[in-house]
């Protein structure tokens, strides 16, 4: 019986051709939006993405068990990524949550677990796709490109008439598209000038240096336009989506590139051509500047927004255009400072976020999980260890560049140093997302496969005489094994468990349409159906725990509230969401997000302690976070204990005196404090008090509150005139240009 000891090249073809295959189809990531699911521009991708990559894992076991060649090979980039990884995997455990930091939720889909694909994905695209393929792979991601900008498009269809529009198309967020444009502009800009200076296609990624560029054909010129128009095609994207961060990442790519061509390039064409490049760019970065407040500027929104950032008042723009972002970092180095080698752990900004909460952040939105600066995420996340190995990842593949291992061609490292430099500067002001991981990464390893390809290294032959056939079935079964555990928890379980919240969701909502009339015809109650699939949501992993937690509390309150919902129903979603409660307290104490929603489940069923101990729970891990305070101070006025309600407001309007919510809550809540003890007057003493407080807000900070009709009318409407008047008159005495406004606002309308 002949044995094959050496691999049979039609099954390596095949195993090659299936995980390129699967690694271009993992490109479509962008693509992918799922309606049905939770979180529809995030959760499906990562589901899509994870699938093909742990396919091409599966594929790449079976190869590289039965031929060396495409085994991992060494190389500085290759030895920064498993660093990386390494690094996460120990702030991990080390987490302030590890159980979130490894699976994140479905917001995010991101967690060690979607970076240990990320480096799956880098390993095996660094060692099976070689020289020409990596042109399909480019091709494939442009061709790619102009689908996801065409969807993109689609918004402008979309929008009303007069609304300003930044582009986000499927991948939901205008900043994640224009980062996603910015990358394939670089890569069509590679397309193109590797044609024309490699002469034929074939040529585009071949190792060593081109000879001088000669006649080019009619088809080298087609190919050339195409990849123009690419470029220009994602330039146009990327201009409206309105990103500046892609915007500044462009500008200095572009300068970085032609700055490069200029100095190190020999073709005249090219170099002199790369000259005028960076001589239109300072142009035009020097007009908008000029121009950026004229009358054709201001009509364009997104020209708007990208002018405002050319100037040298650096700390104007931080301070208006970034305020919010620079207020951000601010809260995040303080996290830093506080854990500053391995940090708090993935998906951990929260934190960071709830206990160096600044109170200036009021006009913003309430919950924030990422700092927007890629940089500072890297050290909440993994600390100083982690930011560092983020940054060899950037200094390595640069390294590689370089080398004369590779043999890269001039047009290539400026290419690629642009590229990197564009992607660099554009995570100062956001972060990474799923499309932009799954492109950096196969980026990596095309740039390691560039240092490593060129080494020679003979197929394997079994030893002990084992057949290679033999080989790759065990390999494949072990491979397909453990895929199918990997899958189980990382794929499978995440979409049912999301499929199953999605459900509770609709069937809560159609308990809505149920009336008493139809109970008794009903086999189950839409309520019930709701129930069991929470209960399954909970059952099924971690990623929706938090979701899962928050819907819950929404709809337990709608069962508990409901006429049309059995009591056992409404014990059973009450104990449910008291049992997550128990949950959060034993995993997730330090985050005062839980604690704020049970706060707000208790307070509107009336249970009035338990809402005051979770509301003090949440004030206590955030003290400077104004909502919180709110919450707690209404709660101890429905209880009776004003003095306390009127201590923490007024240190919430002290600690961010230009916020109106806190001015109104101090005042309401002193006006309540300055009642008689019947309650049918107000201690004139007391409205003196008042009065100052009024005086100092509107002459100090600006607060109307003081010449607002409605703030008079709780007086006017409610037989208060008397104290109106005393209130208005020592008001005149503090703000006398307001004399007569205030004696409008007190007379008694007939």
């Amino acid at each position: 019986m002949n044995t094959k000891h050496t691999p049979d090249p039609t099954i390596v073809k095949a195993l090659r051709v299936s995980i390129i295959t699967s690694i271009c189809i993992a490109l479509c990531t962008p693509l992918i939006v799922t309606l049905t699911l939770y979180f529809p521009y995030i959760t499906g991708k990562a589901y899509f993405m994870r699938s093909f990559i742990l396919l091409a894992a599966v594929l790449y076991t079976m190869l590289a068990t039965i031929d060396k060649t495409y085994r991992p090979r060494k190389s500085v980039l290759m030895y920064s990524v498993l660093g990386f990884m390494a690094v996460l995997a120990i702030s991990c455990f080390n987490s302030v949550n590890p159980i979130k930091s490894f699976w994140s939720n479905f917001e995010r889909m991101e967690g060690l677990v979607t970076l240990l694909y990320m480096g799956a994905l880098f390993i095996i695209s660094a060692s099976v796709i070689k020289k020409r393929e990596w042109t399909w792979v480019m091709n494939a991601s442009l061709a790619i490109s102009v689908a996801v900008g065409m969807m993109g498009l689609q918004d402008f269809a979309k929008a009303a008439p007069g609304d300003v529009v930044r582009l986000s198309g499927t991948l939901g967020n205008s900043s994640y598209l224009g980062v996603y444009a910015l990358i394939h502009i670089f890569l069509a800009l590679l397309g193109l000038l590797m044609i024309y200076r490699g002469k034929r296609e074939e040529e585009l990624l071949k190792s060593g240096n081109h000879d001088a560029a000669t006649r080019l054909d009619q088809t080298s010129y087609i190919y050339m336009a195409i990849y123009a128009v690419l470029a220009i095609f994602n330039t146009y994207i990327m201009f409206n989506t309105g990103t500046r961060g892609s915007f500044v990442g462009l500008v200095i790519g572009l300068l970085v590139t032609s700055g490069f061509l200029a100095i190190k390039e020999r073709n005249k064409i090219l170099r002199f051509g790369s000259m005028g490049v960076l001589a239109a760019v300072f142009l035009f970065v020097v007009i908008l500047g000029t121009f950026k407040n004229s009358d054709y500027v201001a009509a364009s929104p997104m020209l708007s927004r990208f002018g405002a950032l050319i100037t040298t008042d650096i700390k104007g723009v931080l301070a208006t255009q970034g305020a919010a972002r620079t207020t951000l970092w601010r809260m995040a180095y303080q996290g830093v400072k506080e854990k500053p080698m391995l940090g708090w752990g993935q998906d951990t900004f929260g934190y960071v976020f709830a206990k160096h909460y600044d109170p200036a952040m009021y006009q913003q939105e309430q919950w924030f999980d990422r700092s927007h600066n890629v940089f500072m995420d890297w050290l909440i996340s993994a600390g100083v260890l982690g930011l560092i190995g983020y940054l060899l990842l950037f200094v390595t593949a640069i390294i590689c560049l370089f080398s004369s291992r590779a043999r890269l061609t001039v047009i290539e490292k400026s290419i690629l140093m642009g590229l990197l430099a564009a992607y660099f500067i554009h995570n100062l002001f956001v972060f990474d997302n799923l499309s932009t991981y799954v492109l950096f990464f196969v980026l990596l390893g095309y740039i390691h496969d560039r240092y490593t390809h060129d080494r020679v290294v003979s197929a394997s032959e079994s030893k002990n005489g084992v057949d290679m056939g033999t080989l790759m079935i065990a390999a494949g079964f072990f491979a397909v094994l453990c895929a199918s555990y990997i899958g189980y928890k990382t794929i499978y379980q995440p979409y049912a468990q999301n499929a199953a919240l999605i459900d509770a969701l609709r069937m809560a909502n159609d308990q809505s349409q149920v009336t008493k009339e139809m109970l008794p015809r009903m086999k189950k109650v839409p309520m019930d159906v709701a129930y069991e699939d929470f209960v399954k949501v909970f059952s099924l992993g971690h990623t929706g725990e938090v979701e899962g937690y928050e819907q819950l509390m929404n709809v337990a309150l709608g069962a508990a509230t409901s006429e049309t919902v059995s009591e056992e129903t409404k014990i059973k979603f009450i104990e449910l969401f008291q049992n997550r409660i128990v949950y959060h307290q034993e995993h997730n104490a330090a985050d005062p997000r839980f604690a704020f929603f049970a706060s707000n489940f208790y307070s509107k069923v009336d249970a009035l302690d338990p809402a005051i101990a979770y509301a003090k729970l949440a004030y206590d891990l955030s003290p400077q976070k104004q909502s919180f305070a709110y919450s707690l101070a209404v709660l101890e006025y429905r209880k009776g204990n004003i003095a306390t309600a009127l201590q923490i407001v007024k240190k919430a309007y002290e600690d961010a005196p230009l916020n109106s919510d806190a001015f109104s809550y101090y005042v309401s809540t002193l006006l309540e404090e300055a009642k008689t003890a019947k309650g049918t007057s107000y201690d004139a003493v007391k409205l003196g008090g008042i009065a100052q407080v009024l005086a100092d807000g509107y002459t100090k900070y600006n607060q109307t509150l003081v010449i607002d009709q409605r703030f008079w009318d709780v007086f006017m409407t409610t037989g208060h005139e008397k104290s109106a008047k005393l209130l208005a008159n020592r008001l005149a005495e503090l703000i006398p240009e307001k004399k007569a406004e205030f004696a409008t606002f007190t007379t008694v309308k007939k």
